[in-house]
């Protein structure tokens, strides 16, 4: 009787063990899952403007990751910082970025539905999904809220501004050409206010 109460001693411990050991399985699994999430996030966070960043920009370009519906259209955005060099070298880089923040911030007001991306330094990108029913009007509202953006900017910073450059598409495939329509009517709005 000693050894069979002995026995099955042994096999309680070996199943209580056995629960225990499935518990902290499961406890160092969910862990490390939430680990590889946030590490997720913080691979595609910008972490002073907590915006995506170049690398989400770059995986949504390039890898197709955006949920694109071809009866939509789409506004791609490149936005640019005026003199952030300029304001650095006369007020610090503290103010510098302050001016990143408080532009990002009202990047991610000026569309109410876009991604908005830092790709880095004073450069952002916004994708925005619009109706095609009043997409024209969609377009120059647009055009109207960074005028009010680049106010805003220009009212904290005199010697800032916002410089953007706009594009339209609607599949994946014109993606890469919209960047770079939208790139040079921004490096364009730039140098028409270098002249005057």
């Amino acid at each position: 009787d000693a050894q069979e109460s002995r026995g099955l001693g042994d096999v309680y411990k070996r199943q209580v063990e056995g629960v225990l050991l499935s518990i902290a399985v499961g406890s160092l699994y969910r862990h490390q899952h939430e680990e590889i999430r946030v590490a997720r996030i913080n691979a595609h966070t910008d972490s002073l403007c907590n915006l995506y960043n170049r690398r989400a920009f770059m995986d949504n370009l390039w890898h197709n990751q955006l949920p694109i519906n071809k009866k939509q259209r789409y506004i791609m955005v490149i936005a640019d910082i005026d003199n952030l060099k300029g304001n650095n070298d006369k007020l610090g880089h503290d103010s510098g970025d302050q001016l990143i923040i408080y532009t990002a911030q009202r990047l991610k007001e000026v569309l109410d539905e876009s991604m908005v991306f830092r790709l880095g330094g004073d450069e952002f990108a916004l994708i925005y999904r619009t109706p095609h029913v009043g997409f024209d009007a969609e377009v120059r509202d647009l055009h109207l809220r960074f005028e009010q953006l680049h106010q805003q900017v220009k009212d904290k910073w005199p010697t800032s501004g916002i410089s953007y450059g706009v594009s339209v598409f609607n599949n994946e495939d014109d993606l890469p050409a919209a960047v770079r329509k939208a790139d040079a009517n921004m490096y364009n709005m730039k140098a028409s206010k270098a002249e005057h």
